[in-house]
């Protein structure tokens, strides 16, 4: 069996960790700014539901951010309504979370109407964005990290 090395400097510290999600908490903050909530014609129920979802993703985003704040560790558990979690746990949420809203958004822009699309378009890349780099950079950490299988 080969020894286990780690390489310390690729392994993100919690203050690193925290940086990355205020950072792209506020660029997904500013991009829900700027998607328009009223469109022309009747209420599309879609376009609703990936907003809300893109909402969602946001705010559990900053969650994460503000449970790993408060913990100051990635593995030291933090209360979260229903009882408590490590704050690697709601990050690897928020990015699982990430992904669904970016998926949603892409669905709706193959479906909906022009304006619609076109007022989801800054979002829809912004979503991409963050789930595609937070997952690359904080997954292997998740992984190292995260809960064993079954749990």
């Amino acid at each position: 069996m080969l020894p286990i090395t780690t390489d310390t400097a690729t392994i993100p510290n919690a203050s690193e960790v925290l940086g990355l999600l205020e950072d792209y908490a506020d660029a997904l903050d500013a991009a829900l700014e700027q998607t328009p909530r009223v469109y022309k014609g009747p209420v599309y129920l879609p376009t609703r539901r990936a907003i809300r979802s893109s909402v969602s993703a946001a705010e559990l985003v900053r969650a994460a951010a503000g449970a790993l704040e408060f913990a100051g560790a990635l593995v030291r558990p933090v209360p979260v309504p229903g009882g408590w979690s490590r704050p690697i746990d709601v990050v690897d949420l928020a990015i699982t979370r990430l992904g669904d809203a970016w998926e949603l958004v892409e669905q709706h822009q193959r479906q909906a109407p022009g304006e619609n699309v076109a007022g989801l378009v800054f979002l829809a890349e912004w979503l991409r964005i963050a789930h595609h780099d937070l997952s690359a950079l904080l997954g292997p950490l998740i992984e190292l990290m995260g809960m064993p299988e079954g749990e």
